[in-house]
């Protein structure tokens, strides 16, 4: 499926108007479709009433706001099944909330204050997961996985990073990002987070 990121739509969701406002304008300025919202409640009632899920879609999302948290709202997306990339923006770098994101299937992590640089980088990447979702995938594309690959995929998946993965396997680092990049290559994942999101959605046997 050839989708086009130039027609593609940000969604900003960001309780502080200034922030939203700084960030639809930059990727405007970038050539970037963006909206702004400045509660959840906006925000669903979009994605409910209003999203075109065929066109390509990312979420700009706040990890701390008074109304509910990033976390919530990423939940709620699994909830109902929709398939949304998301960068997350922090005003403070937590790991275990960053690590809870990313476990999630989050495309990126960013601490506030945001380099420019870094916004649109995640935005893309985000649009690149999408359009990687959107292409089918084999149903036997896991069952090609070695019985050591779907050990390495198991830890991953628990949020393990490759140095934790060659400790709890007694095996070296470079083997670990060998079976990585066999897993990734045979499933069609583009990063980790899209592995897992390929993982909880890959088909039943």
């Amino acid at each position: 499926m050839n989708q086009s990121v130039s027609h593609g739509l940000v969604l900003i969701l960001d309780d502080d108007r200034s922030v939203g406002s700084a960030y639809y304008r930059v990727l405007s300025e970038s050539g970037f479709y963006s909206r702004v919202f400045e509660s959840f409640s906006e925000l669903k009632r979009f994605l409910t009433n209003e999203f075109d899920s065929t066109r390509p879609a990312c979420l700009l999302l706040d990890m701390r706001m008074s109304e509910v948290s990033g976390l919530e709202v990423q939940g709620w997306l699994k909830l109902h099944q929709i398939s949304l990339p998301v960068v997350f923006v922090s005003g403070e770098s937590e790991v275990t909330e960053a690590v809870e994101a990313m476990r999630h299937g989050a495309v990126d992590f960013l601490v506030k204050p945001v380099d420019v640089e870094q916004l649109l980088e995640g935005v893309r990447k985000a649009f690149s997961q999408y359009v990687a979702l959107s292409r089918p995938m084999s149903s036997d594309a896991f069952k090609t996985l070695s019985e050591r690959e779907w050990e390495v995929l198991s830890l991953v998946i628990k949020g393990f990073r490759s140095q934790q993965i060659a400790q709890e396997l007694d095996i070296t680092l470079r083997t670990v990002k060998l079976h990585r990049g066999n897993i990734m290559r045979k499933v069609g994942a583009t990063n980790a987070a899209h592995l897992v999101t390929l993982y909880h959605g890959r088909p039943s046997s």
